[in-house]
């Protein structure tokens, strides 16, 4: 996240940019430090209302979002382990880790390329 954000920051060249990008770098370093002396919270406290309500670490909020929140469900790896089972058979028991790697990855991505087969 850090280097994202130091991608996205302006150029130093810009004389409207009041930041710069080492000046960006270290304040996002301060907060993430400053973070973890943070006092930790109880195990029964919602976790994603105290970042939102802490807005002093509001530019950690975005990845913390991200990473803290919930998968929206398991489907896609249940389908990848079922596109497994169907590749390991007992007719196929000498298939090697790259081969069958490469099987499953063709199965789930030819669709998405719109493959005519």
């Amino acid at each position: 996240m850090l280097s994202e954000k130091l991608a996205s920051a302006p150029n130093s060249d810009d004389e409207e940019s009041p930041i710069a990008p080492i000046d960006s770098f270290l304040i996002l370093k301060s907060l993430i430090i400053n973070y973890i002396k943070e006092k930790r919270i109880a195990l029964q406290e919602h976790r994603l209302l105290w970042w939102k309500m802490n807005p002093k670490y509001f530019e950690l909020y975005r990845a913390v979002r991200q990473y803290l929140s919930v998968p929206p469900s398991s489907v896609p790896s249940e389908r990848l382990f079922s596109g497994a089972g169907l590749v390991y058979d007992e007719l196929r028991n000498r298939i090697s880790g790259e081969t069958d790697s490469k099987l499953i990855f063709v199965k789930f991505n030819l669709p998405i390329v719109n493959f005519d087969y």
